[in-house]
C-alpha cells in the first residue's frame, strides 16, 4: 500500500488536476490523505465531492482555522497506513507511472530509504515548461544519491514533491513543531537517520507548478524560512553530534547568502530565540570566519 500524503491550502484551481493525476495511476493499491488548512476559496467543497466519490480511497481533514504548514503535516501523518509514503502539494501532478516505478524501485533496492525522481517545472498561466528541478541553476545536475551526511551539509538536493519514503524509517512524532514553515528538511534528516540513502531515479514521474503563489517565488517576509533552517540546523547540532562539522557548513552558507540583505543582524537574532547551548557562540564563532571565507 502506498500513502499519497497532500497538503493544501486555496488550490481550487488545481486540485482537481492533482487528484486526478493520483487516481489515474498504473499502480492501483494507493489511498489518499488530504490535509485541508482552512482554505478560503471552494477547495474544501471539491474535495468533499472527491471523497464522495472515492469514499474507500480518500481521507480527509478539514480544517476550520489556519494552523500552519508544519502542523498541517502533522494532522494528516498518523492517517497514513502505507508501507510506502509519497508527498505532493494541492497545486502539483504526478505523471501515469510515477507510484508504479518508485514502489519497484524501493521493492528492489532495500538499502535506499527514499528515493525522488526529476520534475517539470511549468508555468501555471500557460503551462510552459519552464525547466526541469534536478538541474541547478546552471544546467548541472544535482546530486543523486546521499546520505543524511549529505543531507545536512547541502540541504535539500531532491524535491520533496517527488519524493517516495518507507514509512517504517518515518521519525517519531513527524515533523518539529518548532519549526513553523519549513520543517521537511529537518524532517528528512530525521528519515535519513534511520539508516540508508536518498536516491534518484532518472525519469520525468511528475509536475511542478509555478505560480504567483508558490513559495519559491512569493517567499514570506523576514526570511522567515532561512530563519527555520537555521533554527533546524540548531537542533541537527543538538541531535545528531556526530554531524556537527556538516551541520556547522551548512550554517556557514546559510549565513552567507543572509549577509547580501541590509537586516543579517536581524535574521541572525532571530534565528538565536530558540534556547539550545552553545547557539550564541557558535553564531558568533560563524560571523568571524565567516568574512571572505566562507565560500572556501
Amino acid at each position: 500500500l502506498v500513502s499519497v500524503f497532500i497538503t493544501t491550502y486555496n488550490h481550487e484551481s488545481f486540485i482537481s488536476d492533482c487528484l486526478d493525476s493520483i487516481l489515474t495511476q498504473d499502480y492501483e493499491n494507493f489511498e489518499i490523505i488530504v490535509g485541508d488548512d482552512a482554505s478560503t476559496d471552494n477547495n474544501q467543497e471539491i474535495l468533499l465531492e472527491y471523497k464522495d466519490r472515492y469514499p474507500n480511497i480518500i481521507k480527509l481533514v478539514l480544517h476550520e482555522k489556519n494552523i500552519g504548514i508544519t502542523n498541517n503535516c502533522n494532522s494528516i501523518l498518523p492517517l497514513c497506513n502505507g508501507r510506502y509514503i509519497a508527498s505532493i502539494g494541492g497545486d502539483d501532478q504526478m505523471l501515469p507511472d510515477k507510484l508504479s516505478i518508485q514502489v519497484e524501485y524501493l521493492e528492489n533496492n532495500e538499502h535506499c530509504n527514499m528515493c525522488f525522481h526529476n520534475l517539470e517545472a511549468f508555468d501555471s498561466d500557460t503551462d510552459n515548461i519552464l525547466y526541469y528541478t534536478h538541474f541547478d541553476g546552471n544546467g548541472k545536475r544535482k546530486r543523486d544519491s546521499g546520505t543524511i551526511k549529505d543531507a545536512i551539509k547541502e540541504g535539500v538536493f531532491f524535491s520533496p514533491i517527488s519524493l517516495m519514503m518507507r514509512a517504517v524509517n518515518l521519525p517519531q512524532g513527524g515533523f518539529d513543531e518548532r519549526i513553523p514553515m519549513a520543517s521537511d528538511w529537518l524532517f528528512y534528516v530525521d528519515v535519513l537517520s534511520k539508516g540508508g540513502s536518498v536516491e534518484y531515479i532518472d525519469n520525468i514521474l511528475g509536475r511542478y507548478r509555478r505560480s504567483s503563489n508558490s513559495i519559491t517565488i512569493n517567499r514570506p517576509d523576514g526570511f522567515r524560512l532561512e530563519v527555520d533552517i537555521l533554527n533546524s540546523i540548531n537542533i541537527i547540532m543538538i541531535r545528531y553530534p556526530e554531524f556537527t562539522k556538516e551541520a556547522l557548513y551548512r550554517y556557514g552558507q546559510m549565513l552567507f547568502k543572509m549577509r547580501k540583505h541590509k537586516n543579517y543582524f536581524d535574521f541572525v537574532k532571530s534565528s538565536l530565540k530558540l534556547g539550545f547551548h552553545l547557539k550564541g557562540f557558535i553564531a558568533y564563532m560563524l560571523y568571524i570566519i565567516s568574512v571572505g571565507r566562507i565560500q572556501k
